[in-house]
């Protein structure tokens, strides 16, 4: 019994130990694909862009415009010197108040500019002599100027050749309301004695003391030109960094047109 133990164990043996490693067979063919994964869940959403034409659509505009001052509330004083009359002011108040641009949005959470078109003097070297230069300043809701004009029949041009008229965007507005006013001061000059005051004396006859009717025309004529600008809110609140009282970068930035 023992040798048949013995004798096993030995063929066993050598059986084990006398197989070799044979080549390495072909590839398999691949498995059937498994099973897809579930989903996962979906992202939130993204706030909405506000996109060119959106933001265009939250600005309103005026064109360049004159202010009708015909027939408004007026004011009109001479004043004297020596017992002669030097200067002439007169105050226009508008024909109307109302201002439709002003809406309560606009004027609890909007943005409301004004920008001034006007005529400033600027001295020609080569003329020896003023020039009349188109200006435009602006960017505020608070804003005034001053335009100069040519007086009629002056054939020179020094200082005293031209006078101004003044507009007055004085900030007191509301909902769908504006009280702007003009005003026109025909010029004069101090006279001295011994370096100090003691007269003065009109530079334009031809503009003093004349009929309210006179100064109506002449404002009409020679007044600043206005444009106003309103932005929405939310739309304002972003443009914080851009320069409103450069008024071709805004036309641009909004697509305005002259």
């Amino acid at each position: 019994m023992k040798k048949t133990i013995i004798y096993s164990f030995i063929a066993l043996s050598t059986l084990i130990f006398s197989c070799k490693e044979g080549p390495e067979g072909p590839v398999g063919p691949a498995g059937p694909q498994g099973a897809n994964g579930k989903d996962g869940a979906q992202g939130a959403a993204g706030t909405p862009g506000q996109d060119g034409k959106d933001a265009e659509s939250s600005v309103k505009s005026t064109g360049w415009m004159k202010l009708d001052f015909t027939g408004g509330a007026a004011s009109i004083y001479s004043y004297t010197s020596n017992g002669s009359i030097y200067q002439t002011y007169v105050s226009l108040k508008l024909k109307s108040t109302v201002q439709p641009l002003f809406t309560k949005d606009i004027i609890d959470n909007g943005v409301i500019i004004y920008y001034i078109r006007y005529n400033t003097m600027e001295y020609d070297n080569s003329l020896a002599g003023y020039n009349l230069v188109k200006t435009i300043s602006g960017g505020s809701a608070y804003l005034g100027a001053s335009s100069y004009f040519k007086i009629d029949g002056r054939t020179t041009d020094n200082s005293n050749d031209f006078a101004s008229v003044t507009l007055s965007l004085n900030g007191n507005i509301r909902e769908n309301y504006w009280d702007p006013n003009v005003y026109f001061n025909s010029p004069y000059q101090t006279n001295y004695v011994n370096g100090s005051a003691s007269s003065y004396s009109t530079t334009a006859p031809e503009l003093l003391n004349k009929p309210l009717s006179f100064y109506r025309e002449l404002v009409a004529k020679h007044q600043p030109e206005i444009r106003i600008v309103t932005i929405k809110g939310a739309v304002g609140a972003r443009m914080k960094n851009i320069d409103f009282t450069n008024y071709e970068l805004v036309k641009a930035t909004f697509n305005l047109e002259d």
